[in-house]
Parts: C-alpha cells; sequence; structure tokens
C-alpha cells in the first residue's frame, strides 16, 4: 500500500506541483503579496492586534513558499534521497503550495474589500482565510479534548518524528520497543511537545506542554494506525491543562514498522 501510494498519485501530484511553472507562480505570488505587506501595514492588521505584536516573518505566505521550495529544490536535485522520504514529510511540502495559496487569497482578496484601515479607525473587519481560521481554532486554550492527530514526518530505525494535533499544535517523538505480528500492531515510548499562544505582555507562540508517555498503536492498513496511550504531563503553560495523567487516542498517519 505505502509502495503504491509513493510510485502512484502521490508521485504524480509531486510532479505536477513540485514543477517549474507552479513554482514560478508561487515565486510571483509571493514576491506581489510580500510587497503588499510591507507597502500597506495598516491594511493587513497594522503593526499589533490588542496585546499581539505582529511579526511579518511569521506569516503563513512565508512557510508555505519556504516548504514549497524546499520541496522543489530537493526532488528536483536529489531525487533518490527525496523518494526515500517518509510520504507524510512529502504531503508536508505538497502542502506549502496550498499554505501559500491561501494565504495569498487572504491578503490580496479578502483584506482587500474588507474596509480595515489602522489609520481610519480599523473601519469594517478584518477578513481571515479558511487556513488563517483553522490555526486560530487549533490554538484557543479551551482546546482540552483528548483527540490526537499525527502525521510522520521522519523516520530512523525505531524513532519516529512526527507533526500534527494535540489540544494544539504539536510535535511528537515515537520510539518502538515492541511491535506484534497478528494484529499488525505495536507499542511506542513518547514524547509530545505542544505548542500554544502564551499570554503575557506580549501574546506568542511558545511551549505550552511537555508530555512523555506510552502508547498501543494498531495498523488497520498500510499507512495508518490507531492509537490510544497515556503519560505524564511534566510541564504545562496553560491552566485549563489540568490533568497531570492525560489520556490521548486518535490516528497517525504513517506505515507500520517494518520487520
Amino acid at each position: 500500500m505505502v509502495k503504491d501510494l509513493q510510485s502512484g498519485p502521490l508521485e504524480r501530484t509531486e510532479d505536477i506541483v513540485l514543477s517549474p511553472v507552479p513554482t514560478a507562480l508561487l515565486s510571483v505570488g509571493w514576491g506581489v503579496t510580500t510587497y503588499e505587506l510591507l507597502h500597506s501595514p495598516d491594511d493587513f492588521y497594522g503593526g499589533q492586534i490588542g496585546n499581539e505584536k505582529i511579526q511579518p516573518y511569521a506569516d503563513h505566505l512565508h512557510l508555505g513558499y519556504g516548504l514549497h521550495m524546499v520541496g522543489f529544490c530537493w526532488k528536483r536535485w536529489h531525487p533518490a534521497s527525496y523518494r526515500r522520504l517518509p510520504y507524510g514529510a512529502r504531503l508536508v511540502f505538497l502542502a506549502g503550495n496550498m499554505v501559500q495559496w491561501d494565504d495569498m487569497y487572504q491578503h490580496l482578496y479578502l483584506q482587500q474589500h474588507d474596509g480595515f484601515d489602522v489609520k481610519a479607525g480599523k473601519a469594517g473587519n478584518i477578513e481571515e482565510s479558511p487556513l488563517h481560521l483553522l490555526y486560530v481554532w487549533a490554538e484557543q486554550p479551551e482546546r482540552t479534548g483528548d483527540c490526537k492527530l499525527m502525521l510522520d514526518l521522519f523516520r530512523a530505525g525505531n524513532l519516529t518524528l512526527s507533526a500534527g494535533f494535540f489540544q494544539g499544535l504539536a510535535a511528537e517523538t515515537s520510539y518502538r520497543i515492541l511491535d506484534f505480528a497478528r494484529p499488525r500492531s505495536a507499542i511506542h515510548l513518547k514524547g509530545i511537545i505542544g505548542v500554544g499562544i502564551i499570554d503575557g505582555e506580549v501574546k506568542r507562540l511558545g511551549v505550552e506542554q511537555v508530555i512523555t508517555g506510552v502508547s498501543f498503536n494498531i495498523y488497520p492498513t498500510r499507512w495508518c494506525s490507531l492509537e490510544v496511550g497515556s503519560g505524564l504531563r511534566l510541564y504545562r503553560d496553560n491552566p485549563r491543562l489540568k490533568e497531570t495523567v492525560p489520556v490521548f487516542y486518535g490516528i497517525q498517519f504513517g506505515p507500520p514498522p517494518r520487520r
């Protein structure tokens, strides 16, 4: 299944998206949008929202363009090593295209017609793109549920690095300590770092929690697993995360361990 995914629709999509023409369009779009952001900052938030200082370099325009360019250059200049990447990492590079288009839609269309202007007393309501709204939702401090969604990015032996969502944006290291053939399943040691918007004199994106624990993953398919686990919260910077021993369950996208 994994081989079919990588040599079939995934690679065909990569051949289209990570090619010179889309890359040239994204490069022009990145330049035009960056110019607009620098030329008319009062139409795009201004310098600050409440007590949150706006950092121009943190705009997801640059994140999307950067991801796309890394994927484009890696695939073009080192195709053999690129094909050996876990498909989770390759999907992230492909997603860069969508992330940038979403931000260009926000800045070049939505926010050109919303009537927002800092100098004019912030008339109108500033419009936000779908991905921006999803990010704002994911970073709300009230997100204290137990659901977890992770995408495997890199694997070296028994160690896997993943990224996704658990009570906010999160990164995860997973070390396989035991696996079973029937049903295909594995036990992992987990380390989870959650990222959130930290309140203070100036709002900032920072580490919100650190969890260490263990999980059981069962693989109904060759590209994802169902996971349930628990751990010990070693650090938290969100008073709503009250459980010292959190439980988590969800889906992890990534192939099973090789036997």
